[in-house]
């Protein structure tokens, strides 16, 4: 690629790009700073995530830039380093670059990379909307459309997740409130970290798990096996035992999964995110875990009096599987039933309730690379799954992770192995894994704590009494708040904002007081930070929209509370009565 820099009639530079003999100009050849001009007039627009592919000389960032306010965002992605670089060096650009809302990736960077950038750029203002704009001639250049493939699954992932944490936000609050119970009687996952040398096999409930079960079977003293969520039934239909069980989800499916498992000396690895009932049921010793260490967990951890350890969150339970057995051996790890899609035409193995034949799927399916060199077909969900693997092993750059899924998703940074060759060659000595997880149970076993169990329960229910007579006063003020402000009677604005502060002082301290406040306004940030208050030049419906803004979020924090305590006092009193019987 030849780069020559040309100026134009307007005295601005301009780039062309000579290519396998071919030249492309990546801006006007007669005045680049108009051309911008005109375009960004055309291509902006409010609440939107700004993506530019190919930066060229910074003409369309420096125009776009002047448009945005300061909660605009700006992603800019530079193929070619060497285009850049001259940029860098031969334009005044550092003003675009060096801009709090501009974010550069230069290069011919991974997937990855890019899908990361866009996801914490759209985390930040929880943008929904995105425009994407290809420079110039860059399309003959570069393979664009990657990119933009790029972008799309980004937003994918975030969209999904958002709408997996809408949905399932009282039902996460509900089995965390409900599950303080067994964490009082559970063991801490920091119990088992680095306790282990041996390997391990991650085994999941793709379609691939059923070629591999016999196999499976000959290995119990020999590695340790991990059961991620849905396999577990599965090996139960097959006699497998496993070492240790993981489950996360909150839903009913998971639960439906759980309903016929009879394990009772298996360990249940569990998030307080998973559904009660499978707590309720499931008779084998518990071992909990949370996800991250923001201040619901250490709320949760506070209350619980020890410290329960911190997984990596992923999209499926195989996911935070991968990083449970990280912490807890050093020994060789191996994935088995992970297809990632649809091999063989179906979606789980032999014995799952949840398998499918792919023609019965309501999804998008998208083409990926199998282990074996094949075409998979596969969905977002499943993409979602494996990038997160990538991401995973990219970050710990370590050379023990395996995959012996010959039929499923190519996984970067696995080692592709036969299952039969993974267990010959590293599962070739003899250990009582059981009786080693055994005692360390054993070694951190915490009996029963009715008054404790008690004595949380009165802690909290008071703190929620507080938060409701709080929220419910907040919501009639910001009620009058509307009112005056539809009137303009500025005087009563102001004493009523007053009254607002110091309804939002109390909360802070209650904040600082306790976790639960934090807990139970959750839903409602998710919610608010996706409330679009447009700009509108007429300052009353500013100020009117700001006020209902405030009154939504006295009222949702009344309404939680209030469901919450009730959730709260019903299950605890169930839970005394059953005690008592």
């Amino acid at each position: 690629m030849n780069l020559q820099m040309e100026l134009t009639k307007s005295g601005d530079n301009t780039l062309k790009v000579i290519h396998k003999d071919k030249e492309f100009y990546l801006h006007s050849k007669y005045d680049p700073t108009k051309e911008a001009a005109i375009w960004a007039d055309s291509f902006f627009e409010k609440n939107h995530l700004f993506i530019i592919i190919g930066f060229g000389l910074g003409y369309q960032a420096k125009a776009l830039l002047s448009k945005m306010d300061e909660k605009d965002k700006l992603l800019i992605i530079e193929p070619f380093k060497e285009i850049y670089e001259l940029a860098v060096s031969h334009t005044d650009i550092d003003n675009v670059i060096n801009d709090k809302r501009v974010v550069v990736i230069v290069g011919d960077n991974k997937g990855s990379e890019i899908q990361s950038k866009v996801a914490g750029l759209i985390g930040q203002q929880s943008f929904t909307e995105n425009k994407v704009f290809i420079g110039p001639n860059y399309d003959k250049l570069y393979p664009v459309n990657e990119i933009f493939e790029n972008v799309k699954i980004a937003f994918m992932y975030f969209i999904m997740n958002l709408n997996t944490v809408r949905l399932f936000a009282i039902e996460w609050q509900e089995n965390y409130l409900k599950n303080i119970k067994y964490a009082l009687e559970s063991s801490s996952l920091l119990h088992f970290n680095k306790k282990f040398s041996i390997p391990v096999v991650i085994v999941s409930a793709g379609p691939s798990l059923t070629a591999e079960l016999e196999m499976l079977k000959t290995v119990y003293k020999r590695a340790l096996i991990i059961s991620a969520g849905s396999a577990t039934p599965v090996l139960q239909k097959n006699n497998i035992v496993p070492h240790i069980i993981v489950s996360l989800d909150g839903g009913i499916p998971n639960y439906n999964h759980f309903k016929e498992v009879k394990y009772d000396t298996v360990p249940l690895f569990y998030s307080p995110t998973i559904h009660y009932k499978i707590l309720e049921e499931y008779r084998g010793p518990k071992v909990v875990f949370q996800f991250s260490s923001e201040e619901v967990s250490k709320w949760y951890d506070e209350v619980l009096e020890f410290e329960t350890g911190v997984v990596h969150m992923g999209p499926s339970v195989a996911n935070c599987a991968l990083d449970i057995a990280c912490r807890i051996t050093s020994g060789p790890i191996c994935l088995i039933g992970q297809d990632l899609g649809y091999t063989g035409g179906v979606s789980h193995a032999e014995g799952n309730i949840h398998r499918v034949n792919i023609t019965d799927q309501n999804k998008t399916l998208v083409p990926i690379e199998a282990n074996d060199g094949s075409e998979l077909m596969s969905d977002y969900p499943y993409i979602s799954m494996r990038d997160w693997f990538e991401n995973y092993i990219s970050i710990c750059k370590d050379e023990r992770f395996y995959n012996a899924t010959l039929k499923g998703a190519k996984i970067k940074g696995t080692k592709v192995i036969e299952f039969t060759q993974f267990v010959n060659e590293f599962c070739n000595k003899e250990v009582n894994i059981k009786l080693e997880i055994d005692k360390i149970l054993l070694e951190n076993k915490i009996g029963p704590c009715k008054a404790k169990l008690n004595s949380i329960r009165n802690e909290m229910i008071n703190c929620l009494d507080e938060i409701i007579k709080i929220s419910l006063k907040g919501k009639k003020i910001a009620e009058q708040l509307t009112k005056s402000v539809k009137k303009d009677d500025i005087n009563r604005i102001n004493f009523i904002l007053l009254q607002l502060n110091a309804i939002d002082e109390k909360l802070s301290l209650m904040k600082e007081k306790d976790g639960i406040l934090f807990f139970i306004v959750r839903p409602i940030l998710i919610k608010l930070s996706f409330w679009k208050t447009e700009e509108d030049s007429d300052a009353k419906k500013d100020k009117i929209a700001i006020a209902e803004k405030n009154y939504f979020l006295y009222s949702e924090l009344n309404k939680i509370a209030v469901a919450v305590r009730k959730m709260l006092f019903d299950y605890m009193k169930l839970t005394e009565e059953n005690n008592g019987k």
